[in-house]
């Protein structure tokens, strides 16, 4: 799911998956590390290698695409040695949910869901607009919740109420519990 795609019965394949990008702050790192925009605490032989593969995801996914517009959103100025990605500016159907979008959409649903596009025939999926972000309730909410799908992120979701609460207000959901 994460990584977009088809399964085609015929040849046993799949059909439009896509190369991920490297979402630093949603990694784990080593000795009880974090990363958020801003922070210091990638070295820079880390920074560059992060740079360097999001510049080869964003080279070979096509354009226009959601994966290909969110690296060069977070390179604006390029992919330098030691460069770090930048916070991006939020897509201008969020322009009015800006907090939302940073930290519900981009750190809980963003990740796979940038991968289900218009290549798949989901362009609403991608959720480029906060209004159309506001049907998921169903499938987070309600019982069993289904959504986040992948298992880091549904964990880091659910463990943290400030960001359910931020969702229950940004969608109107009525509660999730």
């Amino acid at each position: 799911v994460c990584h977009g795609g088809n399964f085609n019965t015929t040849d046993d394949k799949v059909d439009y998956a896509r190369f991920r990008e490297f979402d630093l702050p949603s990694f784990k790192y080593s000795s009880g590390r974090t990363w958020d925009f801003g922070d210091t605490s990638l070295s820079f032989a880390e920074l560059t290698a992060y740079a360097q593969l999001n510049e080869m995801v964003r080279d070979i996914a096509y354009d226009p695409s959601p994966i290909r517009s969110l690296i060069n959103a977070w390179y604006p100025g390029g992919f330098g040695a030691g460069t770090p990605p930048v916070l991006p500016a939020v897509p201008s159907g969020w322009s009015t949910e800006v907090t939302g979008y940073h930290e519900v959409f981009a750190k809980s649903c963003r990740t796979c869901h940038v991968a289900r596009d218009s290549e798949l025939g989901e362009p609403f999926i991608t959720f480029n607009d906060s209004t159309n972000y506001s049907f998921t309730d169903y499938v987070v909410c309600d019982s069993p919740k289904r959504m986040p799908n992948a298992f880091v992120t549904y964990k880091n979701f659910w463990n943290d109420p400030s960001r359910v609460l931020m969702y229950q207000a940004l969608t109107g959901a009525a509660t999730c519990e």
